[in-house]
C-alpha cells in the first residue's frame, strides 16, 4: 500500500465569482511536487483549503505528514510577501 503525505479526493469550494470543483490529488511519500497553474487557477485557494485557513464546500483531505504543514504555511507566507495583491498602496 501506498502512505500518501496528502490525500484530496472531490475537493470543493464555491464563491460568487469563482469554484474550485472535484479536485483529486495523491502525493506519495517522499516525493517532490511543484504547484503551478494560471493566474485565477486555484492555486491559492488549494492551499488555503489543505492548510484548513478557509473551510471547504464538500471533499475529503487528509494531510499524513507531521512536516507538511510548515512546508504549506512557508509557501503562504512567501506567496503574502511576492503577491502584488498583498501590497498595499499608500
Amino acid at each position: 500500500m501506498i502512505d500518501y503525505i496528502l490525500n484530496i479526493k472531490d475537493l470543493n469550494k464555491d464563491y460568487k465569482s469563482f469554484s474550485l470543483k472535484n479536485i483529486n490529488l495523491q502525493i506519495p511519500k517522499g516525493t517532490v511536487m511543484g504547484f503551478i497553474g494560471a493566474n485565477g487557477a486555484g492555486k491559492t485557494t488549494t492551499i488555503k483549503l489543505i492548510m484548513q485557513l478557509i473551510k471547504k464546500d464538500s471533499g475529503q483531505t487528509e494531510n499524513r505528514a507531521s512536516f507538511f504543514r510548515p512546508i504549506l504555511q512557508a509557501t503562504w507566507n512567501a506567496l503574502q510577501t511576492t503577491s502584488p495583491l498583498s501590497k498595499t498602496e499608500k
